[in-house]
């Protein structure tokens, strides 16, 4: 596979990564909106459940990627 093959391969996993998370996140506020509608807070149902912990979505999540330079060495290590 080529080095444009493989970029557009990884693209392709990122876009349809993205519509994924963009579909979770709708049926997550449409979830949300259902609870609120009958009354039910958010809070309390995660409170209830056991070693449930929530975490903040991070929007900018690519700015914790550190930078590097890929050399054959580096790549050699995923091989």
């Amino acid at each position: 596979m080529s080095q444009k093959e493989s970029s557009q391969n990884h693209a392709d996993v990122i876009e349809e990564l993205e519509s994924r998370i963009r579909i979770l996140e709708n049926e997550n506020r449409l979830l949300i909106e259902r609870l609120e509608e009958n009354d039910v807070s958010y809070a309390d149902v995660l409170s209830s459940v056991d070693n449930v912990s929530v975490a903040l979505y991070d929007p900018n999540q690519g700015s914790r990627i550190k930078k590097i330079e890929v050399t054959d060495k580096v790549a050699n290590v995923f091989l």
